[in-house]
């Protein structure tokens, strides 16, 4: 179980399930031979067979007597790599289901909600869950998004609320819109006692996109919004040294946006 301390908060990575893509499906406008740079600075994103490594993953906060939520991966039907194990890495890390005090999405694709809703019933059965609004609308539209039913639990219950601007859940946690790779993806932003950490969901899904910021997944809604975004963010966080923690980098996904030999790459911590 591998997790960073940000001030007087933590974040515990949760590795769901790893998977694989072909490079040219996942990336369709990225000719093959401009990933060769990136091989050796970051092996960990490229199988034996030359596929896109990646993982779902979430991340569990504690700060402030709470514990937060922040995806959660590609539930027990799995995507390619068998099924999750979020459940059983939430119990290693001395964490129940109903001891979840806030459940954030940072969009609502099914590799990030396949947990949110289990047997039938918000998983997390205390918490406030929060969402896009702009995401919501989509679901059941094909693609990557789950039906509405798939997600309805949440909103029968009472315990969805729909997010369309920056909002502060906590004195220390705080939701940030950063559209692109869907209409209301949103990252969060933990700042304690001084230290700053962001979970950014699929505002990039490879490490090198943090220097390449016009490379988009194929997945991205909106590939010139997406570019606008991970510019915008990505300078802001090279200058700040905030921890950075990515959902589809090799476990754990935590580290910083540094120079080095005139890139800016993903260092990991």
């Amino acid at each position: 179980m591998s997790s960073v301390k940000v001030g007087n908060a933590e974040i515990v990575s949760l590795l769901d399930a790893p998977f694989a893509f072909p490079y040219s499906a996942a990336y369709p406008g990225v000719p093959a031979d401009k990933w060769e740079p990136y091989k050796a600075i970051y092996p960990k994103s490229w199988d034996s067979s030359g596929n896109w490594q990646t993982n779902a993953q979430a991340f569990l906060i504690r700060s402030a007597g709470q514990t937060i939520l922040v995806d959660t991966g590609v539930g027990p039907g799995g995507m390619g790599g068998g099924p999750g194990k979020l459940l059983e890495q939430m119990k290693s890390a001395g964490i129940e289901p109903g001891s979840i005090d806030l459940v954030i999405l940072t969009h609502l694709h099914g590799d990030h909600t396949g947990w949110a809703v289990h047997e039938g019933k918000p998983l997390a059965s205390k918490a406030r869950y929060y969402a896009p609004e702009a995401d919501w609308n989509l679901l059941g539209s094909g693609g990557v998004f789950p039906p509405k039913e798939a997600l309805a639990p949440l909103m029968e219950a009472g315990k969805l609320e729909l997010v369309s601007s920056e909002k502060s859940l906590t004195p220390e946690v705080t939701i940030l819109p950063t559209p692109g790779h869907t209409a209301g993806h949103q990252s969060v932003i933990l700042a304690s006692a001084g230290q700053r950490a962001i979970i950014l969901g699929d505002l990039f899904n490879h490490p090198a996109q943090v220097h390449e910021t016009t490379w988009n997944a194929g997945f991205d809604a909106n590939p010139e919004q997406a570019v606008a975004t991970r510019s915008r963010i990505f300078d802001r966080l090279e200058q700040d040294g905030s921890v950075v923690a990515a959902g589809h980098y090799p476990h754990p996904g935590f580290g910083r946006l540094v120079r080095e030999g005139g890139r800016r790459i993903f260092k990991e911590l």
